[in-house]
């Protein structure tokens, strides 16, 4: 007969298996870019949500492309799209350089509708 191995003994060895970074200084903590990364993800979603719903809400004054209904939706698209990237964490130097450049075209955006 074979001995059933104990309660402890099972737990000790999923939580080995289900945590490689156990023991290292710093492990279970999130690092700067992980902070920044989740913080921009939710803002991109909120600002998602927010301009989903006023497209759906209200009326749009179309002047030009940047104001025109399917450019506003194509926006709330890659909000979205890119939201989640940026919460699902994967490929990160792709992820660092698609979001600083985002954030810059989200900058000068306005700054061109108000020159005009």
């Amino acid at each position: 007969m074979h001995a059933r191995p104990s309660r402890q003994t099972v737990q000790a060895l999923f939580s080995r298996a289900s945590d490689p970074d156990e023991g290292r200084p710093g492990a279970g903590r999130l690092a700067g870019y992980d902070v920044v990364r989740i913080v921009l993800g939710l803002v991109l979603l909120t600002a998602a949500a927010l301009k989903g719903y006023q497209l759906a809400t209200e009326l749009v004054v179309e002047s030009g492309l940047l104001t025109s209904r399917w450019f506003l939706i194509g926006v709330v698209e890659f909000e979205l799209f890119f939201g989640l990237w940026l919460l699902a964490k994967v490929y990160p130097r792709s992820t660092s350089t698609v979001a600083l450049r985002c954030f810059s075209h989200f900058t000068g955006v306005p700054l061109l509708l108000r020159k005009a």
